[in-house]
């Protein structure tokens, strides 16, 4: 166990000189306006009289530095002046202690290597106040109890629908040796479907393989993929893959792509395309949701959505969630093997699920989620030393 978990724990709450700056933070002057901050940039120029404005802002809505949160989230590896740390640990401090919210500490760790600063100590302490039940971090928009009750009105509107197989084009699009137990699954029952990849792939070698006509069709021979596939000759972003995908008057798809899905893509689809969320939404969008989950104590699980030009917004289609009570898990990585696993199982399912004509698709509010961020390893350890004993 690490130093800094043993000190959320060992530590007191609150010393002399930590309530100090936690009173000063929560000392908030009165303004006639927000102090909203576009970019990063503008953000580093800020002087001393802006503190209780900020202040101030965060207190009227915590969600108005969204923006500012996520340009921080992406310095998490550029040097920085001793000057920039200390005005953005500043405010992640700030943000933290009046709005309770987790990814202010998140970024905080990766902004912060040495913890052993007051702003350290006092996010520290604020931490340890905010677990609801000594283990559980709070939740600034929901609790556990209003997420399940989220997850079960989705349950059992979905187990309304009478499903009835109807025909549709599915598009499958990934590598094909990882589609492959999709695609024998939907060869039983019988679906309409192509499967379509792009040769571009992080390894040069493999890259170069699926770039070969002749070499990419004996590669995936030897990876059993016995069924026809079709090969995009064109970058993600290209226009032209509207083309190739368009010709078909697809339904639907599915995909297993390692990129951002964008328009050029999104829009050859009638239905859309599905993407499995390892995650409750609207609550936890973006990376580490199973982390997060745990951390909140949310519902653990997965939801199937339709992908949209945002992050995790599309609209719901299932919400499928998982048990893990005495399994005897040991860190947060068997409980993510163990949902990945059953993606097959969500993917059919869901397929399934709008195959009939009465399908429903769900509201995903983007205000009632956040979008969280690479989780820091020092949470991840809180959570497998003391989260996961508790399931």
């Amino acid at each position: 166990m690490s130093k800094l978990i043993r000190n959320i724990f060992n530590s007191t709450i609150f010393s002399e000189q930590i309530n100090n700056l936690r009173k000063e933070i929560l000392s908030i002057p009165p303004y006639s306006s927000l102090f909203l901050l576009d970019d990063l940039k503008g953000f580093m120029s800020i002087g001393d009289d802006d503190w209780g404005k900020i202040k101030y802002t965060f207190s009227k809505n915590f969600r108005n530095y969204d923006r500012i949160l996520y340009q921080i989230h992406q310095k998490r590896n550029a040097k920085l002046s001793k000057e920039e740390k200390q005005t953005i640990m500043k405010f992640l401090t700030i943000g933290y202690v009046i709005s309770g919210d987790v990814r202010y500490f998140n970024e905080y760790l990766w902004i912060d290597n040495k913890y052993n600063n007051v702003f350290f100590h006092l996010n520290l302490a604020n931490f340890k106040q905010n677990l609801i039940d000594g283990i559980h971090h709070k939740h600034p928009l929901f609790t556990k109890n209003e997420v399940h009750k989220w997850t079960e009105y989705i349950k059992s509107e979905v187990n309304k629908v009478n499903v009835k197989k109807k025909a549709m084009k599915i598009a499958l699009l990934g590598y094909p040796y990882s589609l492959k137990i999709l695609v024998d699954e939907l060869k039983l029952l019988g679906y309409n479907f192509t499967t379509f990849y792009f040769p571009a792939h992080i390894n040069n070698i493999k890259s170069w393989i699926l770039n070969n006509n002749i070499l990419s069709t004996i590669y995936f021979k030897l990876k059993g993929c016995n069924f026809k596939i079709e090969k995009i000759d064109y970058l993600p972003m290209d226009n032209r893959v509207a083309d190739v995908l368009g010709k078909g008057n697809y339904d639907l798809a599915v995909h297993k792509l390692g990129f951002i899905i964008r328009n050029n893509i999104i829009k050859c689809f009638r239905i859309g395309i599905l993407n499995d969320h390892l995650g409750v939404l609207p609550f936890i969008r973006g990376r580490s949701t199973l982390e997060f989950s745990l951390l909140f104590g949310f519902d653990l699980g997965a939801t199937m959505h339709i992908i949209d030009d945002g992050v995790d917004t599309g609209k719901i289609i299932a919400i499928y969630t998982y048990d893990m009570i005495k399994r005897g898990f040991r860190n947060t990585q068997d409980i993510k093997n163990l949902i990945v696993k059953d993606s097959k199982f969500r993917y059919v399912e869901s397929i399934k699920y709008i195959s009939d004509k009465d399908y429903i698709l769900f509201n995903n509010d983007k205000q009632k989620g956040m979008q969280y961020y690479y989780i820091h390893p020092e949470i991840v350890k809180y959570i497998d030393s003391y989260v996961i004993k508790r399931l």
